[in-house]
């Protein structure tokens, strides 16, 4: 069956609006939303490690207990059009907001206080794929 010109111009807008859709807008983003909404992993280092590579393409928190004096650094080697990886602090203030460009796909950090840190990592709308590598020592 044919759709209707109105119908495939609606389509169109539809699905234009999907791919053009710009990033999560970062002053919205609220760290208890996301922790009670998102699905969330704790990264632990064993003894011998500082640092974690993370794939990925759906939204997840990940939750990273830093001591005072520590050093996180985060960088990403890619996302998609969509995706995006947000940093938060103990008490929820954003950090950073990273992507894949060049000026903004690295991010170092002393940390102040002890606490639970957030990395968020959006895939988007369609689930774009990114890549970060996270080290605390």
């Amino acid at each position: 069956m044919f759709l209707s010109l109105r119908s495939k111009l609606i389509l169109t807008v539809f699905v234009t609006s999907l791919l053009l859709a710009p990033p999560v807008k970062a002053q919205h983003l609220n760290v208890k939303d996301l922790l009670r909404n998102t699905p969330s992993t704790r990264l632990q280092f064993s003894p011998f490690t500082v640092g974690v590579v993370i794939r990925g393409a759906t939204d997840r928190v990940y939750t990273l207990n830093l001591k005072k004096g520590n050093s996180l650094e985060i960088n990403v080697d890619n996302t998609g059009a969509r995706a995006g990886v947000y940093v938060f602090d103990t008490n929820g203030k954003q950090l950073a907001v990273l992507t894949a460009n060049a000026k903004r796909n690295n991010f170092t950090y002393e940390v102040p206080s002890s606490g639970d840190y957030y990395i968020f990592c959006y895939g988007g709308p369609t689930n774009h794929f990114y890549g970060l590598t996270v080290t605390a020592e």
